[in-house]
C-alpha cells in the first residue's frame, strides 16, 4: 500500500542464525523503489532484479500464458496407449507422415516419439483464430529429456530448428500475412530413425521462451501442471468422448421409422454448431411411462439437429433412428435412456 501511494518502503530482514553457505535468490521489485536493509543493504529500482545473499530461499519465476492446447500431453480422451496411424492422437495433436507413420506413446508427463528408418512422425497443432496472431512474434519451445536420432521443430513455414541432443529448444517467428488455420501450425517431425521423449511444449506471444529454466544441470518446467479438469474442458471444445446417464428422450415416427429426439447438455460449448458424431451407443435400456423396458437398442442413423446450439451454450439436439421400434411407444411421450455413450468431434 505504501509503495502504491508513492511512499518509500523499507524492508528489514534478520537471520535467526548464520548460514554457512551462500545461497542466492531472485527478488523482483514490482512497485516503486524498494530498500532492503540488513547484512547486505541494496537499493532496487522498479523492474530490476535484486540478488541477496543468505536470505531465506524463494524464487519468483516469470512465465507467459501457454497458448497451446494440452501442452504436456496429459489429456488422452481417445484412450489408446499407442498411436501409429494418421489422425488425431492425444487431444489437440494431429499425427501424420510423408512416408510410413511412426509411433506416438502417451507417457504423461510427456510423450514418446519413435520412428524407424522407413518411418516418420509429424505431430502438429493448428492455430485457431489465426487472424489475431498475424504480424506479431510468437515463440515455440520444447523440452526434450531423451533422444537418439534427430528431429526438427517448426513454427509456421518460415522458421525451424534441428535437434539432436536433449535440452530445451525454441524458435521465434512473426506470423506472416496470408496465414490461415489450415497452413499455420507448430509442429515437430522426425528425420530418419529417432527415439525421443518430449516433456512439454509451449507457444507464447513474444520473443522469449518461458517454458523452463535451468537449475544446476537440470531443466525445470516453469509452470505447474495444468489442472486436469480445466485442461479436459478446453480439449472437449474440439473433441468430446463421454457417457451421460438418465437421458430424457421423445420417440417419434419419422417416415415410418421409430426415432428418438434427444436433447443433451454437454459439459462445454464445442467449437462447431454441428459437431461430427464419431460414435454413439445406447447403454442398457430405455424406460417409457407405460412400463416397458427396451433393451439392446441399436441405432441405425444418428444426426445432429440443425437447431443445435452447441457452440454457444453446449446444448445439442440429436435424432436417433432406431433399427427396431420401441415396444408400444406413443409419439411425443417422454422416455428415459439409462446411459448414452457419445463421441463428438469438432477438431480443426
Amino acid at each position: 500500500a505504501q509503495a502504491a501511494a508513492g511512499t518509500p518502503v523499507t524492508v528489514y530482514y534478520e537471520l535467526a542464525r548464520p548460514i554457512a553457505y551462500n545461497r542466492k535468490v531472485d527478488i523482483t521489485a514490482f512497485d516503486g523503489r524498494t530498500t532492503v536493509t540488513g547484512a547486505d543493504a541494496v537499493d532496487v529500482l522498479e523492474g530490476r532484479v535484486l540478488r541477496v545473499a543468505d536470505c531465506l530461499p524463494f524464487e519468483i519465476v516469470r512465465s507467459n500464458r501457454n497458448l497451446a492446447l494440452n501442452p504436456y500431453f496429459e489429456i488422452n480422451q481417445r484412450g489408446l496407449n499407442t498411436y501409429n496411424t494418421t489422425g488425431y492422437c492425444v487431444d489437440g495433436w494431429h499425427l501424420w507422415s510423408t512416408t510410413n507413420v511412426g509411433t506416438v506413446k502417451p507417457t504423461y508427463p510427456g510423450i514418446d516419439i519413435i520412428a524407424d528408418e522407413n518411418q516418420q512422425v509429424v505431430i502438429e497443432q493448428k492455430i485457431e483464430n489465426i487472424e489475431h496472431f498475424i504480424g506479431y512474434p510468437y515463440t515455440f519451445s520444447i523440452l526434450i529429456t531423451r533422444i537418439t536420432g534427430h528431429f526438427t521443430l517448426q513454427l509456421t513455414t518460415v522458421s525451424e530448428v534441428r535437434i539432436t541432443n536433449p535440452g530445451l529448444y525454441y524458435l521465434t517467428a512473426i506470423i506472416p500475412e496470408g496465414s490461415t488455420v489450415q497452413n499455420t501450425m507448430f509442429r515437430l517431425f522426425t528425420l530418419g530413425k529417432t527415439n525421443l521423449h518430449c516433456a512439454g511444449i509451449k507457444l507464447e506471444k513474444g520473443t522469449e521462451q518461458t517454458l523452463a529454466r535451468k537449475i544446476g544441470d537440470q531443466w525445470v518446467l516453469n509452470d505447474p501442471p495444468p489442472d486436469p479438469a480445466l485442461e479436459l474442458l478446453k480439449c472437449q471444445r474440439y473433441f468430446l468422448k463421454t457417457m451421460i446417464s438418465r437421458v430424457f428422450c421423445m420417440p417419434v415416427n419419422i417416415n415410418g421409422q421409430c426415432a428418438l429426439i434427444v436433447p443433451l447438455k454437454l459439459p462445454i460449448a464445442m467449437r462447431l454448431n454441428k459437431p461430427v458424431i464419431e460414435a454413439i451407443e445406447i447403454v442398457d435400456w430405455i424406460h417409457h411411462p407405460n412400463g416397458y423396458y427396451d433393451q439392446n437398442i441399436a441405432i441405425e442413423i444418428a444426426t445432429v439437429n440443425g437447431d443445435g446450439n452447441v457452440e454457444k451454450d453446449g446444448n445439442i439436439g440429436l435424432t436417433l433412428a432406431l433399427q427396431t421400434p420401441l415396444q408400444n411407444y406413443t409419439d411425443g411421450e417422454f422416455c428415459c435412456i439409462a446411459s448414452l455413450k457419445i463421441t463428438l468431434s469438432a477438431d480443426l
